[in-house]
């Protein structure tokens, strides 16, 4: 399964959205390509969030702007694809190549792709490489996901965690699944090589505490993971609500502090992010 491929072609009433985040010791920034093909105003943007700014902007484009075609995603004359980005709008110019991709090895949602709901998430990469033309000249490491679908669900959380030798794709919520509601999630934790899976549809099971910080307990077989996680400089970002119109308040930041603690059996590790993408709209 292509997770990057274009899904869309321009239902009604649909969006679609990459969303690719670039991160060194001195540069923190998601760019999320997307269209919306909402009746009443279809449209594709490119939002910018850059995390040590703690700023936001939207850039706005006409729906003829967007394209997918030798599997890349075209907005104007920004363009996105499994091996190059390049962004060029407001202040903006980034320009370079990708590799090095880790892969998640098959979908984040597993059978669920296949339900009818309103919001579906994949996991692209959990982690690559960027060569890119940015002020520090360092490696910048990548990550992409993207969704698409008709609308945000009502409560959801999501958390991407980069770690020096890992990393931990997590989000849940309530899925409409018509003519009922239930729950699910899937957490990705990758490290020395190894891809560890907790999800809904693989059986593990999942607890949350609200607090200061939001406390989950996943486990799966053998397998326990804890982490706790603190929101960090929140800002709103744009989302999909009814008919996927943009006007959604997402609240996210990019600097929440993570603690990750992994068990099976004997073995023991903690990891810490203080540089983590966080939305906790599951209480909003």
């Amino acid at each position: 399964m292509n997770t990057f491929a274009y899904r869309g072609k321009r239902k009604r009433d649909y969006f679609e959205g990459w969303y690719l985040r670039l991160f060194n010791n001195d540069v923190n920034m998601a760019f999320i390509f997307a269209v919306t093909f909402n009746q009443d105003d279809p449209h594709a943007f490119i939002q910018v969030f850059d995390g040590r700014s703690v700023s936001t902007e939207y850039f706005r484009f006409p729906l003829e702007a967007f394209r997918y075609e030798d599997a890349t995603v075209f907005i104007g004359e920004n363009r996105l694809s499994e091996s190059h980005v390049r962004v060029k709008v407001g202040g903006y110019d980034i320009d370079g190549t990708i590799s090095d991709h880790v892969l998640p090895g098959r979908s984040s949602i597993g059978l669920l792709r296949y339900a009818p709901l309103q919001c579906f998430q994949e996991v692209v990469w959990l982690s690559a490489s960027a060569d890119i033309a940015m002020p520090d000249g360092e490696k910048t490491e990548v990550y992409l996901e993207k969704t698409y679908g008709r609308r945000f669900p009502k409560r959801w959380f999501w958390l991407h965690a980069p770690f020096d030798d890992g990393v931990l794709s997590f989000a849940g919520g309530i899925v409409p699944v018509p003519p009922f509601e239930t729950f699910a999630f899937f957490a990705l934790f990758h490290h020395e090589e190894e891809t560890v899976r907790f999800a809904t549809y693989n059986r593990a099971s999942l607890r949350i505490e609200e607090g200061k910080t939001v406390s989950f307990l996943l486990k799966k077989g053998g397998h326990t993971l804890f982490i706790d996680a603190e929101r960090g400089d929140e800002v709103p970002l744009v989302g999909p609500g009814e008919r996927a119109r943009m006007q959604e308040r997402v609240m996210e930041s990019l600097n929440a502090k993570v603690r990750l603690r992994y068990m099976k059996g004997e073995r023991r590790m903690e990891r810490r992010s203080a540089e983590a993408g966080f939305e906790w709209m599951y209480n909003e």
